[in-house]
């Protein structure tokens, strides 16, 4: 597991065993950033974003549109958003796994729309497969001055009522 920019992203490597390459799928348990179970399926090659992850993390945190409601609220959290790589490489299925309100769901279900494309599907026996991700992104509203300057970029007008 990586963590950039304060995103979490699950990568796995192809497993050997005896030096020899897994020719089925394997099913192993991880443990999340919050020691909760989850199950991971590993590829002999895992699926992965075309312009590589710091582009990824990149796309992400220049995407993101922290709902107003939020953050005249002051809210924040984590939002764990499921979907399916499909095997042309596209993201479907997008769904909320663990939710922190309607606003900030929506925003972050957004996002993975938004990079629904350059991706490249897991391979396993040779054949393209679908992969089931999740991937936890973090909402945390600005404060202060950062407050002040996302709202002008962002919210224009909103200020000057």
């Amino acid at each position: 597991m990586q963590r950039i920019s304060g995103h979490f992203f699950f990568i796995k490597q192809a497993i050997r065993a005896n030096g020899h390459p897994f020719h089925k799928p394997v099913l192993l348990p991880d443990i999340d950033p919050n020691h909760q179970y989850c199950h991971t399926l590993l590829n002999e090659t895992p699926p992965r974003f075309k312009q590589g992850i710091p582009a990824l993390a990149k796309i992400l945190k220049d995407s993101i549109r922290y709902p107003l409601t939020a953050i005249q609220d002051g809210v924040g959290g984590t939002v764990e958003v499921g979907f399916v790589l499909d095997t042309s490489g596209n993201i479907r299925d997008v769904h909320i796994l663990k939710s922190v309100r309607d606003d900030i769901d929506r925003e972050a279900a957004r996002v993975i729309q938004f990079i629904s494309t350059g991706w490249e599907p897991g391979i396993q026996n040779d054949k393209k497969v679908e992969v089931k991700f999740h991937m936890p992104i973090k909402f945390s509203p600005p404060t202060g001055k950062h407050k002040k300057r996302y709202l002008r970029k962002h919210h224009p007008g909103y200020l000057d009522r």
